[in-house]
């Protein structure tokens, strides 16, 4: 009788998140390649693995679902990389070794980061990089955390209080935020 009720339960949710779980394949399978069903069979995988994990009082499951789906999904195109069940050529059509591919979101290349944004961006960038003291001491919600050096997550908020406080306008800021991401994410 378990089994019944489990496979009922795991029906409803997977009918719940069917969309959110083949969004993130289609997205996977134009990104990187590959069979569209393999994609799918790892992410149905995740979601039983995800829905045994759960935990309530975390979040929400479709969080939670999105956040494994998305982590294991990088972790299993990787392993095919390794395993050249996936192969990556140039425009030549000369395939390039593992190690050679140019991986995003790498901050090896923050050089052409900052060479690439605006006068507000790179101001934004050396601010991260080079926090001055007294952008540590806004009042923001957060700052204890900076001010301790225990966690440097909510840095947004002390860079958009900083900001604000030196003059910039709320809608420079987000642009500035937004020109970083698309080049981070190109």
């Amino acid at each position: 009788m378990d089994a019944i009720l489990r496979r009922d339960a795991l029906t409803e949710t997977y009918l719940d998140v069917e969309n959110l779980i083949n969004s993130i394949v289609w997205k996977f399978w134009l990104k990187y390649g590959g069979e569209k069903d393999d994609w799918q069979a790892q992410a149905d995988y995740i979601f039983v693995k995800s829905y045994d994990s759960y935990k309530k009082q975390r979040g929400k499951f479709s969080t939670w679902l999105y956040l494994n789906i998305i982590y294991h999904l990088k972790r299993y195109y990787k392993r095919l990389l390794k395993e050249k069940h996936i192969e990556v050529v140039d425009k030549k059509g000369n395939d390039i070794p593992y190690f050679m591919i140019e991986r995003k979101n790498s901050f090896s290349n923050i050089i052409d980061i900052i060479d690439e944004a605006k006068e507000d961006g790179k101001t934004l960038i050396a601010l991260i990089l080079d926090p001055p003291t007294e952008m540590l001491s806004v009042n923001t919600p957060n700052n204890s955390n900076i001010k301790k050096g225990n966690h440097p997550c909510h840095m947004k908020s002390i860079l958009r209080a900083h900001l604000l406080k030196v003059g910039w306008t709320g809608q420079r800021i987000k642009e500035s935020f937004e020109e970083i991401g698309a080049i981070i994410n190109a």
